[in-house]
């Protein structure tokens, strides 16, 4: 065994069979016992039967880097915060019942992250970890972090995911303020919907601007309030970003105040602009920017960033970079994928720190191309990386193409198009195309179409995906409830939501009003039975149909998606045993619904039910435990036969290679 392998154990292990698979906690000893005097780095991920730490974990005396992230685990001992060199531990998206009070004896933790699952909380102790400088906290449900944070007086980094659909007002805690070690605060919502997290991006500004050496802010899926000034942000920011948010006020206004920025990136729908506003003569300390936003034009001010070194215009709309690129004399990346370019300016090939361009997605041709590396080969003095695949139309260039139509075409005369006709006039022909590119083109079309021609548009669109029947205008439907009920079915049923699903966001758009109550069962068996989301049963309107009609609605999501029955209203008991039989857990099963039967019947059947915990305590007397004990003994022995099954065939290739190396 080589020093390396003696010092790191890795046992990850995924569906399809890779990596380590571990049946118990014995066989996690065996991996252990060999190097446990030596290992520095322990990752054990995805070991779903893996239910315990045993104390051998404790030996590992010089063990500097635990992760137990994504397993079955439920408890940490305590010996493993006393292990006299832990300096990192993971433990995110686990069984964890909670993290206990012992964790304050790990005086040496610098790195620590872990979720907070539903009904628990962050230990107070926490905050007497003395070294702790980043931490990272994943909720399952969003609740005011504790004050105990800003004890951490090295604390310089800190992370909070919240992956709940629901979130409420999210906040610093006030002790943060005045903290003199805090650098970076990363928040985000990691469940993209129409439900953002709200931040009050001014009060959390009051406590960050009197951080000393605070520098960072990054926020994901949140609806930040920046309030009537617009000048919220602390003025000592040397890095921003702005991932998918919303915001009370033009965001622009308070980025073009932050003087030190460095490190600039912006995504989504908030920054859309025909023109990128002029902010960049306020930003002289730029290095990077990332752009992914729909933009048709760059400002001059950008190409006068003395110090930028890597700039990414992803995804946007612009159809050329001016040559007064070349005044970028530090830029060191270029990355302009997946954009409506056809020509690079002369003056990006005499950049003199360039090593690296993107051109992937755009609209070179291929002498262009052949021409753009022929430049890069005759420049002796430096290699450039150059990646320039995928030439041709993309949603975003079809996007573009839609509003040259409408502006360059929205007086050329409209012929009728007949019911259940073929469509054959170039001009609708048109925007059938585009819409089946890029669905948000529906909003584009020109307002004259209407009937049935707008109806097949409209069918294209949401057959792309379902979201586009927010962009409807049933007024401009002949029959509408007829029609738009066809709409509604072909989204159920496209291509797009059999692919994707259709969320409750989605759902929420569809004016229901618009279906009569036979229509609207119809819609809702079609929709439950294409698609892939537990959550689809909220955003049907179960007050709007009678409980036996829901119910049969229920059966058929259950039949495709068995983990749907999480989200049924009262379900019967043969409801709930037909959603276990097909593979659901106790665990999704609501609670009020759990009788003693359907408990018996997971226990038996269900690999991940080991204690008492999922079951109501009404049902925890000594036959529910004998059921439990029995079936854990069925379990452990196909765990031993699975594990004499793979050891069999690791020797039959372990000696399939001895013969090959013989016969060579």
């Amino acid at each position: 065994m080589s020093k390396k392998d003696a010092e790191k154990l890795d046992l990850w292990n995924d569906d399809e069979g890779n990596g380590v698979f571990l049946a118990d906690t014995n066989d996690l000893i065996e991996h252990i016992a060999p190097v446990k005097d030596t290992v520095k780095k322990i990752k054990i991920q995805s070991q779903w039967d893996l239910t315990e730490i045993p104390p051998i974990l404790g030996e590992c005396r010089l063990l500097e880097e635990l992760d137990i992230s994504y397993n079955g685990i439920k408890e940490i001992p305590d010996f493993v915060f006393t292990l006299p060199a832990l300096r990192s531990l993971s433990c995110q998206g686990s069984h964890l019942i909670a993290l206990p009070a012992a964790i304050a004896n790990a005086v040496k933790l610098q790195t620590l992250s872990f979720t907070v699952n539903n009904d628990q909380s962050i230990p107070e102790e926490i905050g007497s970890l003395p070294k702790l400088k980043k931490l990272s906290i994943m909720m399952d449900e969003y609740f005011i972090l504790p004050e105990c944070l800003g004890k951490l007086q090295c604390l310089e980094e800190f992370s909070l995911d919240i992956y709940k659909r629901e979130t409420g007002e999210i906040a610093l805690p006030a002790s943060f303020a005045n903290h003199g070690a805090l650098k970076k605060i990363t928040i985000l919502k990691t469940i993209m919907d129409d439900i953002r997290g709200s931040l009050d991006l001014v009060a959390t500004a009051k406590i960050l601007a009197s951080c000393p050496s605070f520098e960072l802010l990054r926020l994901k899926g949140i609806d930040a309030k920046l309030g009537n000034n617009g000048a919220a942000l602390p003025v000592q920011l040397k890095e921003l970003g702005l991932w998918d948010c919303s915001f009370d006020v033009n965001p622009y206004t308070t980025i073009e105040s932050l003087h030190n920025l460095e490190v600039l990136e912006i995504f989504g729908e908030a920054f859309d602009r025909d023109e990128l506003p002029d902010i960049f003569r306020n930003l002289p300390e730029l290095r990077e920017f990332y752009c992914r936003s729909y933009v048709q034009k760059l400002p001059p001010s950008i190409y006068s960033l003395a110090k930028l070194e890597r700039l990414t215009l992803h995804c946007t709309a612009i159809t050329e970079l001016d040559e007064k690129i070349g005044n970028l004399r530090s830029l060191t990346q270029l990355k302009v994928g997946d954009n409506m370019l056809e020509t690079l300016p002369e003056q990006i090939f005499s950049l003199p720190n360039l090593a690296e361009l993107d051109l992937s997605s755009n609209n070179f041709s291929e002498q262009e191309i052949a021409a753009i590396k022929n430049k890069i080969k005759a420049i002796s003095n430096r290699k450039i990386k150059l990646k320039a695949d995928r030439q041709g139309p993309t949603e975003t260039k079809k996007f573009e193409l839609m509003q040259h139509i409408v502006e360059k075409q929205n007086t050329a005369p409209l012929h009728d198009v007949k019911r259940n006709s073929t469509i054959t006039d170039p001009y609708y022909i048109q925007y059938l195309a585009a819409v089946k590119e890029h669905y948000q083109a529906l909003l584009l079309v020109d307002k004259r179409i209407r009937g049935y021609a707008y109806s097949e548009i409209c069918k294209a669109a949401v057959e792309k995906c379902a979201y586009a029947i927010s962009h409807i205008d049933p007024e401009r439907l002949d029959d509408v409830k007829w029609e738009y009920y066809s709409i509604c079915l072909k989204a159920a049923k496209g291509e797009g939501t059999k692919r994707m699903g259709i969320d409750s966001r989605t759902l929420k758009k569809i004016r229901d009003d618009l279906l009569s109550y036979e229509n609207y069962i119809r819609f809702c068996f079609d929709l439950v039975r294409h698609n892939n989301y537990a959550a689809i049963l909220e955003g049907i309107k179960h007050e709007r149909l009678c409980r036996d009609d829901y119910l049969h609605i229920c059966w058929v999501s259950i039949l495709h998606h068995p983990v749907s029955i999480c989200r049924v209203l009262d379900p019967p008991q043969e409801l709930c045993m037909f959603s276990l039989k097909l593979g659901s857990h106790l665990s999704d099963i609501p609670e009020q619904a759990r009788s003693y039967e359907i408990c018996a019947y997971a226990v038996q059947n269900d690999r991940t039910i080991l204690t008492l915990e999922e079951i109501p305590e009404q049902y925890q007397d000594d036959n529910m435990l004998a059921l439990i004990a029995e079936a854990k003994a069925k379990r452990e022995e196909k765990k031993a036969k699975l594990k004499k099954f793979i050891e069999q065939e690791k020797a039959k290739r372990e000696e399939k290679k001895t013969k090959i190396k013989e016969v060579k």
